[in-house]
């Protein structure tokens, strides 16, 4: 059963979950839910499980779910990581160029378009959100030459941008692709048709591909002579390695099987024998205890064994358990990889049946 939350934690959650933008699906944003329910658990963003969660998956070179993300990016009022937070993500796209946009696509401004996503990480910018009034001028310096003149100058009174009389596009250099756009559309470039693509099948597939009746006989394809002379592809080398490691991976989880039965086994005997000193000891009771000490000893000797032999059962079936882990993701991996050469071999025999249907119609068309 769930801890119950304290209403401060659940009046931030809802705050938290009334911030996720409409633009997501129904689907994504049950995820940010769920997590915002399971790993927000502090109002304060510094010390929920989540942030560490985050945080642990950077320093271990491993993206975070983009919906834990989202998540905690609601806890901060840009929409985005800040702080030492944002220093770690940095640094780890950093390293990911290819994955790089996610840092920005993974935000509210970036799920919401406030902010170009394709824009390049390097420049160091805030996370402030577009508000369509240009870029902030908060805290930046003016050179000497860039400061306005304020002088009464005739010249200078009443200018105004250029602006195209067809467009209502007021020109400004905060926004000079949107000005290049406002003058004219940008030429467009004839298509020219791809290059045809030429099909490689191997001879091994075409070989066994049944030869149309249109073709020659005398083609080295068709003839059976050569078809039965030729050898049989060999399998992928990774399949048969993968193949000898499942068979050892299988022998030498049995072999630990059977040492824990074994163990448990002598176990089992050792506390039968222990149980029966005691009895022994019980029924000579009335007898003078001259053998106290070596009844001490052989007890504590036997309970001693016997918890040995119970460490050594737990470690063996450890062992066999991470076996067992690795046999099965090594199995996972054959299973992947007979399904993509069954998928090529099968785009293959499909094009090679194209190709041989129409030599067919090329021959039929030279005979008429």
């Amino acid at each position: 059963m769930a801890p119950a939350k304290s209403p401060e934690l659940a009046k931030y959650q809802a705050t938290l979950i009334n911030r996720i933008p409409t633009i997501v699906s129904a689907a994504y944003r049950q995820a940010v839910i769920e997590t915002i329910e399971r790993l927000v658990d502090n109002v304060n963003p510094e010390e929920c499980s989540l942030r560490w969660r985050i945080q642990a998956a950077f320093h271990s070179d491993t993206e975070p779910a983009s919906h834990e993300v989202i998540a905690l990016a609601l806890t901060f009022e840009s929409g985005m990581f800040e702080g030492p937070l944002l220093a770690v993500q940095k640094a780890f796209y950093k390293n990911h160029m290819k994955i790089r946009k996610h840092r920005k696509e993974w935000s509210i401004p970036g799920l919401t378009g406030a902010i170009n996503c394709a824009e390049s990480d390097d420049d160091d910018i805030d996370n402030t959100i577009d508000n369509g009034e240009g870029p902030s001028t908060q805290g930046v310096k003016r050179k000497i030459n860039e400061v306005i003149d304020l002088t009464d100058d005739d010249d200078t009174r009443g200018k105004k941008p250029t602006t195209n009389p067809a467009s209502s596009h007021v020109e400004s250099e905060n926004t000079p692709r949107l000005n290049q756009l406002a003058k004219g559309p940008p030429p467009i470039a004839e298509r020219t048709p791809p290059p045809a693509r030429t099909v490689k099948v191997p001879s091994f597939a075409l070989a066994r591909l049944p030869a149309p009746a249109s073709m020659s006989p005398a083609t080295p394809r068709a003839n059976p002579d050569n078809i039965q002379n030729q050898p049989a592809p060999s399998p992928p080398v990774g399949v048969i390695t993968m193949y000898n490691k499942h068979k050892e991976l299988t022998t030498r989880i049995n072999t630990f099987h059977t040492q824990a039965v074994e163990l448990n086994s002598h176990a089992e005997t050792l506390r039968k024998e222990l149980v029966a000193t005691s009895e022994r000891r019980a029924a000579d009771d009335d007898e003078s205890l001259k053998g106290l000490d070596g009844y001490l000893s052989t007890y504590n000797g036997l309970s001693m064994r016997i918890l040995k032999c119970h460490e050594d059962t737990i470690s063996v079936i450890n062992k066999a358990a991470d076996l067992q882990a690795e046999h099965n993701k090594m199995w996972e991996e054959v299973n992947d990889r007979l399904k993509k050469l069954e998928k090529a071999v099968t785009e293959l025999v499909a094009a090679a049946s194209r190709e041989a249907d129409l030599r067919g119609n090329e021959c039929k068309q030279e005979r008429n």
